[in-house]
């Protein structure tokens, strides 16, 4: 599809989708060598079925599936069995390939499916050992009534797969069975608790930080590192909760006497359980690791950076099913109380930013029980993961809730001393922990690789040869245990521990109350999450918070660089030889109706850590979001309440689409005052003139500023960075001792980093840098060397500002043409969506026939609407919100939500993308959930009854 904001009609995509098949899918084909005939039998083979009956096994009584118009199901059954087995039946049927790829991964099997490119992340992911977690889960963590409805759902998923294989299943099961003979197994319980190990992954908190203070301390000093890691702003930007206190074991709430108000049912009283989060960012120079600090050896400073640039290379490989681990990945939730909405009762919003997946991560469900019952208990609707029993975001009838990723530092890297019979640990030499692996490959052939493990977590190390060879220059202290062959890196990640996050999901469904709420929460463990919540009960309804999670408790250290792994005074608190402390659950940071009626998180800071009144007494982590998009919607939200006094479901729908740019608010009065000599960029400079900051996608000064900002940032910091931290092709000359225009004394050094994790990556960090910059004219920061002979260098703040203000406009030019006129935001932010593995590393006409795209979009990095977008690498559309939703507690009914794509994983069914132009509009679809309400929605029924049934 062209850019547009316009898609074309469901009906004429459809008509011609399907002739572009027949040409697409028979040269795809032939092109192999088979010279197999392909038709639209061929691509609408595995389109499932959606109305009459079909026979399920293992059912005990008859399950309806009921679909709108744009096939969201909601399913009816008499017992939570059947329930459970019919969502794996019917998430199999629009998502098998997709909940395929994943398991695959989870397993580090992607070899099996798409042959030896996909070794290396195999053995990365076999390294870390998800598989063997969630096995562990399942074996022992889970309770009985949660393993049951793993069984069930995977027996929906077999009943399914039952005699399918190749075409039956999807597009791309097809071109796997052509090219390899691919047949899919059977799915378990544990393919689906491992999916909730690759969630956590991808939210894991600040390991890539980690690792980038770690390159960055060869390059530049402790202070430079910490300006550019700047503490969190409480004075601009509030925090989640405020005032609370910690006492006797116990958090306690602002103002609150741990009470909700009441209606039909109880919510009793609210003990908490949970707990805020460190306040500052630290120091480059004082994290207390044990390293060597100034005094160095230049020699162990490129050793570590070596070491740290070869992980991250490593982590760049290993597929991101929700995003790029950065400023981006959070979400947007917030909760209004009845005294302020229009409705009388609470409003509830969410929007989660995960990278732009086809399909969509999220897959939109209700699960519906008849009767509720003791043997029935689940009526909720929401968003599911494909592979994953239950609904993980969304309400039940009693209850909604959202999250947000919470950031908290969960992961740490330490350096390991390693001998040949094991490493060192306290001065004694333990034995490594070793597991042996086999990587299958698709084709025939196989690798072999030995996974070794330390008390502080697994070798990542092990998995490059290049880590492999510098661990003998590793900065360490003079006291550090000598080096022999070289330190090795090893991970300590909470979610390498087993817990029990999947009973948290079901408990999340059933909740009826803040206390029931509450009490699942304590049990989501991993990823740590904000999570908000409302109820119906009492005049206005109550709302809440909880921060919950494995939160680790250190000893020395603060988390910001890699520690000694040798001594156990760097280890989490709780336990000898590496075992974990953690912060009590019942200290962890809560909140009930809080006086100002309303709760945000947006990946701000929790609450202000230290030791002083209403302060939190624990480190949660120290490199928090920054708080930019938190305080827009807290400034939205005073505003309307101020203006009208209430807010209305549509209001919450506006905030989530706001534009507004904290940054060009900052920047484009100074920007707008610089003298410029060339008449061309003067006159880009002029579309500054009145502009109101929003990021439309129509929006020529959005663009012009936008372009401005990723020059500024190239000129001040990306050009001084690291080239391990540089995106990959990003070069520049590089002194070597002698003046600056001595030939002979520079090189030539290019970047290396992917382009989701490079830096500056423009997300609010960089806007706080900035705001401490702004103002010292001339600091170091602003110094730039000339582009060629005939130029200054830049010594002052103005002079790189007009320079970024040249640079931006002939970046422009090249990219949108001369005529301003024709220069818009969108057509540079644009929005692919790409289908898993074969859609971003296939033939490119595979590439072509199964992703969708472009769509202009307006919002970007750290504004409310987070379509976000790497400064470091251009203006692609890198995470978005994921789907966007808006619960009515006065009345379930008119509750709204939109997915990112459609409910079809399949290509080219009418349903694969049919969201996505007014998920880009910031349109929202109803959301019936009512029996009488679902009924009017529906379109198709089908019904599954049990196998011997009439």
């Amino acid at each position: 599809m062209p850019a547009n904001e316009t898609a074309p009609s469901v009906k004429k995509k459809g008509r011609r989708a399907r002739l572009i098949v027949l040409v697409l899918v028979l040269a795809l084909f032939a092109g192999l060598g088979y010279g197999a005939y392909w038709s639209v039998d061929t691509v609408r083979a595995s389109y499932p079925q959606t109305t009459g009956t079909l026979k399920v096994p293992g059912l005990t009584g008859t399950v309806e599936v009921k679909r709108d118009a744009h096939g969201i199901p909601q399913l009816y059954a008499d017992n939570d069995d059947d329930l459970f087995r019919a969502q794996g039946f019917v998430h199999a049927q629009d998502r098998f390939w997709e909940m395929d790829v994943r398991r695959h991964m989870t397993s580090g099997r992607l070899s099996e499916m798409f042959g030896a490119g996909q070794v290396e992340a195999d053995a990365f992911l076999r390294t870390l050992g998800w598989r063997q977690v969630a096995q562990a889960e399942y074996d022992s963590k889970l309770s009985p009534e949660t393993k049951k409805y793993l069984q069930a759902y995977a027996d929906g998923v077999n009943a399914y797969l039952k005699g399918k294989s190749g075409k039956d299943l999807s597009v791309e099961h097809a071109a796997l069975k052509i090219s390899d003979d691919y047949t899919p197994e059977q799915w378990s319980p544990v393919d689906s608790v491992a999916w909730l190990k690759a969630m956590a992954w991808d939210l894991r908190g600040n390991m890539q930080d980690e690792i980038d203070r770690a390159l960055m301390s060869g390059k530049l000093t402790p202070e430079q590192i910490d300006e550019l890691y700047p503490p969190y702003p409480f004075d601009r930007n509030k925090p989640i909760v405020e005032g609370g206190k910690t006492d006797g074991g116990k958090y306690t709430p602002q103002g609150s006497a741990g009470s909700a108000a009441t209606g039909s049912g109880s919510t009793g009283s609210g003990a908490g359980t949970g707990n805020g989060s460190a306040s500052g960012s630290g120091t480059a120079n004082g994290t207390a690791t044990g390293l060597a600090g100034n005094a160095t050896a230049q020699g162990a400073a490129v050793g570590l950076r070596t070491r740290m640039s070869a992980l991250a290379n490593t982590l760049d490989q290993i597929p991101a099913i929700l995003g790029p681990n950065g400023s981006g990945i959070g979400s947007n939730s917030w909760v209004v109380s009845g005294k302020h909405t229009t409705t009388g009762k609470p409003l509830l919003a969410n929007d989660p930013h995960l990278s732009p997946q086809l399909p969509s991560v999220w897959y939109q469900m209700g699960l519906h029980c008849r009767a509720v019952s003791e043997k029935c208990q689940y009526d909720v609707a929401g968003y599911t993961f494909s592979g994953m029993p239950g609904v993980v975001i969304g309400h039940n009838a009693d209850i909604a809730w959202g999250m947000t990723n919470l950031g908290a530092d969960v992961t740490d890297l330490y350096l390991e001393q390693i001998k040949p019979e094991g490493y060192v640990y306290d001065n004694k030499v333990l034995p490594f922990t070793v597991r042996d692996e086999v990587i299958k490959i698709a084709g025939g052939g196989e690798t072999k690789i030995k996974v070794r493990s330390t008390n502080n977590g697994p070798l990542v190390s092990d998995r490059s040869d290049e880590l492999g060879t510098v661990g003998a220059r590793a900065p360490v202290a003079s006291s550090a245990p000598d080096r022999g062959e070289g330190y090795a890196v090893a991970l300590r990640w909470t979610a390498l521990d087993p817990g029990k996050s999947m009973d948290a999901i079901f408990k999340l469904d059933r909740a009826k109350d803040f206390n029931s709420f509450r009490a699942a929460a304590r049990e989501f463990e991993v990823p740590s999450q904000n999570l908000i919540y409302a109820d119906n009960k009492g005049p206005t309804g109550n709302i809440g918070y909880q921060a919950p999670g494995r939160i680790p408790v250190r000893g020395s250290g603060d988390g910001r660089m890699p520690a000694p792994g040798w001594d156990s005074k760097y280890a989490w608190k709780g336990g000898k030889d590496g075992n974990a402390g953690y912060i009590p659950q019942d200290e962890m940071p809560y909140d009930l109706n809080p006086a100002r009626g309303y709760i945000v998180t947006a990946n701000q800071a929790v609450a202000e850590s230290g030791t002083g009144q209403g302060k939190y007494p624990y480190t949660l982590t120290t490199d928090w979001g920054y708080g930019a998009r938190s305080q827009r919607i807290n400034d939205l939200i005073e505003a309307k309440i101020k203006d009208s006094g209430k807010i209305s479901t549509d209001d919450m729908r506006t905030m989530q689409m706001d534009n507004s740019s904290e940054i060009a608010a900052l920047l484009t009065p100074i920007l707008a005052k610089i003298q410029v000599k060339d008449p061309d960029v003067r006159s880009a400079q002029k579309l500054l003139d009145g502009w109101n900051y929003t990021q439309e996608p129509d929006s020529a000064a959005a663009a012009y500023f936008n372009a401005v900002w990723r020059n500024i940032l190239k000129l001040s910091f990306g050009d001084k960075m690291p080239k391990e931290l540089r995106v990959d092709g990003s070069c520049v000359n590089v002194q070597e001792g002698g003046p600056v225009d001595d030939l002979a004394t520079t090189v030539r050094e290019c970047g290396s980093r992917g382009s989701d994790s490079a830096q500056p990556d423009g997300g609010d960090r960089w806007f706080e840098v900035v705001r401490r910059l702004v103002k010292d004219e001339t600091s170091p920061w602003w110094r730039s060397p000339a582009p060629n002979r005939h130029e200054k260098d830049t010594t002052t703040r103005d002079e790189l500002f007009a320079r970024a203000m040249e640079d931006a406009r002939w970046e422009l030019t090249a990219k949108l043409g001369k005529d301003q006129s024709t220069w818009t935001w969108g057509r540079l932010h644009q929005l692919t969506l790409k289908n898993q593995t074969i859609g971003t590393e296939g033939p490119g006409f595979m590439q072509w026939l199964l992703n969708r795209g472009p769509w202009n979009l307006g919002g970007g990095e750290a504004t409310v609407n987070a379509t976000g977008w790497n400064a470091s690498s251009g203006y692609e559309v890198t995470w978005v919100p994921s789907m966007r939703m808006v619960v009515n507690l006065n009345d379930l009914d008119k509750s709204r939500w939109i997915n990112l794509t459609g409910a079809s994983g399949h290509a080219y069914h009418s349903h694969y993308t049919d969201q996505t132009t007014m998920w880009a509009k910031g349109e929202l679809l109803e959301w019936p959930f009512g029996k009488e309400a679902v009924n009017k929605a529906t379109v198709e029924t089908l019904t599954l009854k049990p196998a011997g049934s009439n």
